[in-house]
């Protein structure tokens, strides 16, 4: 069972919407991996978490695709978008990501 699985059973019983929480160890200042196992989580027994409200940063992203056919496609996209997304806007709806062989990601600061 993944700890984000934990935390969307705990906070949809509660009221929370569980994409605008975290996990936190009590002793820790970095939020827990909520996409990995519990074994592999580092949690011990009866270690205290806090529920802490995450910061949801919106940034632009330059990003690359590097297409099969050698053409380099590039843009800048919110980092809120999904893959799907993302592909669609740069590369447009005629390119599936089967023609994509190497994606460039880099924060626009």
């Amino acid at each position: 069972r993944r700890v984000r699985e934990a935390v969307v059973s705990t906070q949809s019983t509660g009221g929370f919407a569980p994409n605008q929480y975290g996990l936190r160890k009590e002793d820790q200042k970095k939020n827990l991996d909520l996409s990995v196992p519990f074994r592999l989580s580092g949690l011990t027994n009866k270690a205290k978490l806090e529920l802490v409200e995450e910061v949801q940063v919106a940034a632009k992203v330059n990003i690359a695709l590097q297409l099969d056919t050698g053409e380099r496609c590039q843009g800048h996209v919110s980092n809120s978008l999904s893959l799907t997304q993302t592909i669609t806007s740069i590369a447009g709806d005629n390119i599936s990501a089967s023609h994509i062989i190497f994606i460039d990601v880099s924060l626009n600061v």
